[in-house]
């Protein structure tokens, strides 16, 4: 179960970042009914908020928009065409 968790919330991560979704657009893309239950659990993984985790990475990463991939796999809903 920790191991869906984290596949989801890496999933999420990477959709904020790379496509520049909102955290509620992610956590729902994912697989997630509850704001808050996602940020908790977010914040545990990550130990930062997701906002301030989406800023980190952007801030010391290089981490192009033009590399986006066009699908995702959703542990709740199969491929995804984004």
């Amino acid at each position: 179960m920790q191991f869906v968790k984290s596949v989801s919330l890496n999933q999420a991560r990477m959709l904020m970042v790379r496509q520049q979704m909102t955290t509620a657009a992610a956590d729902s893309a994912v697989g997630y009914e509850s704001p808050s239950q996602f940020n908790r659990e977010f914040k545990r993984l990550f130990g930062l908020p997701a906002a301030e985790e989406i800023k980190r990475m952007q801030r010391h990463f290089s981490v192009s928009l033009l590399h986006q991939s066009p699908l995702f796999v959703s542990s709740h809903q199969g491929l995804i065409d984004i």
